[in-house]
């Protein structure tokens, strides 16, 4: 698979070292954005060419490409092995830090609310997609309504305060 997105790139012409993004996003984007995204699309393709889930994600940083992935939640029998999950890990070793600031995730589809949390607790700066989540919705089985159900609040809370003594954590 990286074969084929590097050849990829090579053919589209993406330059590693593109410009520096601001951190405001004003509803721009560059012709780099949607190569990545094709790549991205790309990657999805070759995804269910090998048998797995049709997602794939892509980070970059500063037109650097710091992850590649598919959705892996067939082959490693994990519900939240989704490609965008997937490339955050891959980013955050590859930087060292779980701090993406600066960095911008393309996924060949729209990302469920889980993925977005995880841009969101990664401090991804912005998210491009290519299909949305009704043209994935027939293959989507997350859409139940579980009951979550708080209980022994009390008990429970006591740990944030034993972390916040034992990280000499300041408000």
């Amino acid at each position: 698979m990286v074969a084929s997105v590097l050849g990829f790139m090579i053919i589209a012409g993406i330059v590693y070292t593109a410009r520096s993004r601001e951190n405001n996003y004003n509803g721009e984007y560059t012709e780099s954005d949607k190569l990545f995204l094709r790549m991205a699309i790309l990657m999805a393709d070759e995804s269910v060419d090998h048998d797995n889930e049709p997602f794939a994600a892509i980070i970059v940083k500063d037109g650097e490409i710091l992850a590649t992935t598919t959705s892996t939640i067939s082959q490693d029998n994990d519900p939240t092995a989704h490609a965008e999950i997937n490339a955050i890990h891959q980013a955050c070793k590859e930087l060292g830090t779980c701090d993406l600031s600066g960095c911008v995730l393309y996924a060949s589809c729209e990302p469920c609310q889980m993925c977005m949390l995880a841009c969101e607790s990664a401090n991804i700066e912005r998210v491009f997609y290519g299909s949305s989540r009704s043209d994935a919705s027939k293959f989507d089985p997350c859409h139940r309504n579980m009951p979550a159900i708080q209980l022994l609040r009390d008990e429970a809370r006591h740990t944030f305060s034993y972390w916040e003594e034992k990280s000499n954590i300041k408000e």
